[in-house]
């Protein structure tokens, strides 16, 4: 009797070893999953986050011809925009060379 009470307990703690084995397995592919999602949703906020940058600079330039052509800007305002500019510009490249 009492064998058969260990065999039936040692049943039933293999069939929740492999249930347990199973659903690490699942979680493990689930956090697999997860991290390829984050990545891709990382690379696409980063992708925007680039477009806005790039519109800014748009906008800034566009800007910058308007003022020119309605004749807003001095010459010592036009020096201290395109100080600014070269200064974005050297961020963009050091930040592109990393």
């Amino acid at each position: 009797m009492k064998n058969k009470q260990i065999h039936n307990d040692l049943h039933a703690l293999e069939r929740k070893v492999r249930l347990i084995l199973a659903e690490h397995q699942q979680l493990k592919h689930e956090v697999q999953n997860l991290r390829a999602e984050n990545q891709q949703l990382q690379q696409a906020l980063q992708a925007k986050d680039e477009q806005i940058s790039d519109f800014k600079n748009q906008l800034n330039i566009s800007s910058i011809a308007g003022n020119l052509k309605d004749g807003v800007l001095d010459t010592s305002g036009l020096k201290v925009l395109i100080d600014e500019y070269i200064s974005e510009i050297d961020k963009c490249v050091t930040h592109l060379s990393k």
